[in-house]
């Protein structure tokens, strides 16, 4: 993907209605109806990192998947949970990159991979920066 104002729009809508956009140093404002190409041309969006993501959240997004979840953790790319399969018990994960997961994610305002982009090209593109934890 391309690292042009059309894609860098694009990219920005996902993140519609939150307070993330960073004009000119200036405090953040939702993304929404200024993503006029000459607004956003030299604006970014402020995300945490996946890395400050916190049990609790981990254990909403499980619980989407599996209402029993328990002992939730994050790693490698996949959220790893325990649940309850009728009087046994089970493990499951779900990869960060699944539909409901990543809509949660972006939802709440963290950075993640699009169209083939990862966090780190998002970075190098000058279209986000990460918060610090």
């Amino acid at each position: 993907m391309e690292n042009t104002l059309e894609n860098k729009a694009k990219f920005f809508a996902q993140y519609w209605g939150q307070k993330v956009l960073v004009k000119d140093e200036h405090e953040n404002c939702p993304v929404g109806h200024n993503l006029s190409f000459e607004f956003i041309e030299n604006a970014y969006l402020e995300l945490k990192p996946l890395s400050s993501i916190t049990d609790e959240e981990l254990v909403k997004i499980a619980q989407f998947y599996e209402p029993t979840a328990h002992n939730v953790k994050l790693d490698d790319g996949q959220i790893l949970f325990d649940f309850i399969y009728g009087d046994q018990g089970a493990s499951g994960a779900i990869e960060i990159s699944d539909g409901y997961c990543l809509d949660w994610l972006r939802s709440n305002g963290f950075a993640t991979e699009w169209m083939g982009l990862s966090v780190e090209d998002l970075v190098n593109y000058g279209w986000i920066k990460l918060k610090e934890n």
